[in-house]
């Protein structure tokens, strides 16, 4: 095994890794937003349900 071949190996393994760490990242990322949206849209769930009821007691 030549000393190139060993370096060329090492920096494709951390390469790899490199974008093992950014593809967690932007998993990560996803997983916020979409956290963030479902609990927008379950917040604007409760808002319009609320409207709701007040509408129906209103009457």
């Amino acid at each position: 095994m030549s000393y190139e071949n060993v370096t060329f190996r090492s920096i494709i393994i951390k390469k790899d890794k490199l974008l093992n760490l950014t593809n967690t990242f932007y998993m990560i990322k996803s997983l916020e937003l979409n956290l963030k949206f479902g609990i927008n849209l379950i917040f604007q769930f409760f808002s319009v349900f609320k409207q709701n009821i007040k509408a129906k007691f209103q009457y």
